[in-house]
């Protein structure tokens, strides 16, 4: 995959923005999740399945990008309100979320 982001000479930057893509484990998701943190977002991927999230971690990971798995069935708002709630209070602010989950 080529060098993409701010240090490839990338169009914007999103440094210092936190982002949450949710049905990031794979797909579509994953490849948003993969945009926002090639152009510096701290990016968390959601999903159901903690274990499938931890590995698009690592996948992302291993291209250089930084995310945070966030597990929690976005038809459950207790859980979603609970999790965006964790990620702002890691990150003290969600700049950008990304509701790409479909079932």
């Amino acid at each position: 995959m080529p060098e993409v982001g701010p240090a490839a000479g990338h169009p914007f930057s999103l440094a210092g923005r936190a982002a949450i893509v949710t049905g990031a484990s794979r797909g579509l998701g994953l490849a948003i999740a993969r945009a926002l943190g090639a152009a510096g977002a701290s990016v968390a991927l959601n999903g159901r399945c903690p274990k499938t999230l931890r590995g698009a971690c690592r996948t992302l990971a291993a291209q250089g990008i930084a995310a945070q798995p966030l597990p929690f069935d976005v038809a459950d708002g207790e859980a979603g309100a609970a999790a965006i709630a964790a990620f702002h209070r890691r990150h003290g602010r969600l700049d950008i979320l990304v509701h790409n989950a479909g079932q």
